[in-house]
């Protein structure tokens, strides 16, 4: 299966049986977000070039009560500042 770009549907697989689709869209209605909405945006893939807009994941994060950050499912990859060969040379340990 691909890989999903936001953590929702692992945030929904989490709640008790009993919530049911009805009970998710009350609780987006006051911010005027439908269920057709929630439902593309837990299926955005990793490789696709939407996103969700933060106001948007903002409701989601309450909706489960997490982070923003809990949601987003992709880890950007991070160049180290200071390369090993030039930090062993200024005496840096980088272990």
């Amino acid at each position: 299966m691909a890989k999903l770009k936001y953590n929702i549907q692992a945030h929904l697989d989490e709640l008790p049986a009993r919530v049911k689709i009805s009970d998710i869209a009350a609780m987006l209605a006051p911010y005027k977000i439908s269920y057709d909405t929630f439902a593309r945006d837990k299926k955005i893939l990793a490789t696709d070039r939407t996103s969700i807009p933060s106001d948007r994941l903002q409701v989601y994060a309450g909706l489960f009560d997490c982070s923003i950050e809990d949601l987003i499912n992709t880890k950007k990859k991070v160049k180290p500042i200071v390369k090993k060969s030039l930090a062993k040379r200024l005496g840096i340990n980088t272990k």
